[in-house]
């Protein structure tokens, strides 16, 4: 029996949301008794039927910039919920005036925001100046639209009120958003996380977390979830605010905390790391060849790089030769992907990391990474909302523990 939750997406970047999810979302939620109720971006209102289950006496306001949201308490039935629906954009800075919503009065708020970047415009600026968020109009371009629904539902929220929401996983583990993790914790708390399956979205693998935020309410700890499968029993973890501003990723936390007291990085160690320049058309175009993801090896992790050489001037920096550790950056099995090189130089795609280990480090290093532990820790630091990835300040903070066993 197939149990993957069924949903789709469409043009605007919206991944629907099943049943399954919708009701663990709404399930998490500590609040009793809302009495008013917000689904920004509501598509074809799973979320409010989910919440309908739990409060049916509670209003209901939806807004969808192209679905008509209808809610029924029973199924081919003309009984519907106390709710009135907007069809309107989400993303419009003016949308609470526009729909005659006060501010801070809505009790609880619902949310699957797009998994969007949006070309912003000066109103978007001002908007997220007045919310306290930007401090200069040049940051607005990196924001994406989960950032602005966010900002919009905690605008409506009264304090107390809580949001649920369902949140694309560069916005739970990407450095980008680092900064937005500590605007929401300064005055509000996250109280859990829960990491969903790559296939929570049926058809496409994308990883998402439903988050939980109290808005006002300052708490020092956030409950960490992970569910392998829809129906998994959850397993929980729980950190502290100053945790949660680095990272909401429960694989990287859980790795963290049992990770051996004696260890270095390979920042402190002196370790260089460097991506390579050219991108895959480009590795395609050069008349040199040029060390990709596809050039390593699945039965091998030493590698002579003769066949590549490439006779460049002295300090390219995006060559790889002799005693150098080669390890890709994105896509999938990124830790089955490690390679050190035995002989010879290439050119490096922007797609793999030249390590440069300082050389009494450098035979502890490589085992360490080629280890079962070793690829474990890389796994945890690994995140991306589609194409999997690992930043460079990622790697470069990678522990390594003082094991014996891992012989300099």
């Amino acid at each position: 029996m197939n149990l993957a939750p069924k949903s789709y997406t469409d043009p605007f970047g919206r991944y629907y949301t099943s049943a399954c999810v919708s009701d663990i979302l709404v399930a998490s939620l500590s609040i009793k008794n809302p009495q008013f109720i917000l689904d920004l971006g509501s598509g074809d209102g799973s979320l409010s039927k989910a919440a309908g289950k739990r409060w049916g006496r509670a209003k209901y306001i939806t807004v969808d910039i192209k679905k008509n949201t209808c809610l029924k308490k029973k199924c081919n039935t003309k009984i519907s919920f106390d709710h009135k629906h907007y069809l309107a954009d989400a993303l419009d800075p003016l949308l609470i005036d526009n729909i005659g919503l006060t501010p801070e009065t809505v009790d609880l708020a619902i949310c699957n925001p797009p998994f969007i970047k949006y070309e912003w415009t000066d109103t978007h600026k001002d908007f997220l100046i007045n919310a306290g968020y930007l401090a200069n109009y040049k940051a607005v371009d990196k924001i994406s639209a989960e950032v602005i629904f966010i900002i919009q539902n905690l605008v409506s929220l009264k304090r107390g009120g809580q949001l649920g929401l369902i949140i694309p996983d560069s916005f739970v583990s990407g450095e980008r958003n680092k900064g937005f993790r500590e605007y929401i914790l300064k005055s509000n708390s996250i109280d859990k996380v829960i990491k969903l399956p790559r296939n929570a979205f049926k058809g496409i693998n994308i990883q998402s977390h439903i988050m939980i935020i109290t808005k006002g309410n300052c708490r020092n700890s956030i409950t960490l979830v992970e569910l392998e499968t829809i129906n998994d029993k959850s397993k929980e973890i729980v950190i502290s605010k100053e945790q949660a501003i680095q990272s909401l990723n429960y694989s990287y936390h859980k790795q963290n905390s049992i990770i051996p007291s004696e260890t270095t990085t390979l920042k402190n160690i002196g370790a260089s790391v460097t991506r390579g320049k050219y991108n895959s058309k480009q590795c395609k175009d050069l008349s040199m060849k040029v060390f990709h993801t596809t050039d390593f090896k699945s039965n091998s992790y030493y590698f002579d790089i003769t066949p590549f050489n490439s006779y460049l001037e002295k300090g390219i920096h995006s060559e790889a030769e002799e005693g150098d550790i080669l390890l890709a950056r994105v896509g999938r099995n990124i830790t089955k992907k490690i390679c050190i090189v035995t002989n010879g130089k290439a050119l490096i795609s922007d797609c793999v990391y030249r390590l440069r280990i300082p050389v009494e480090w450098r035979s502890r290093v490589f085992k360490y990474l080629i280890s079962d532990d070793g690829k474990t820790a890389l796994s945890s630091r690994v995140h991306g909302t589609g194409a999997m990835y690992l930043s460079m300040q990622m790697l470069m903070e990678l522990p390594i523990p003082h094991d014996e066993g891992l012989d300099k």
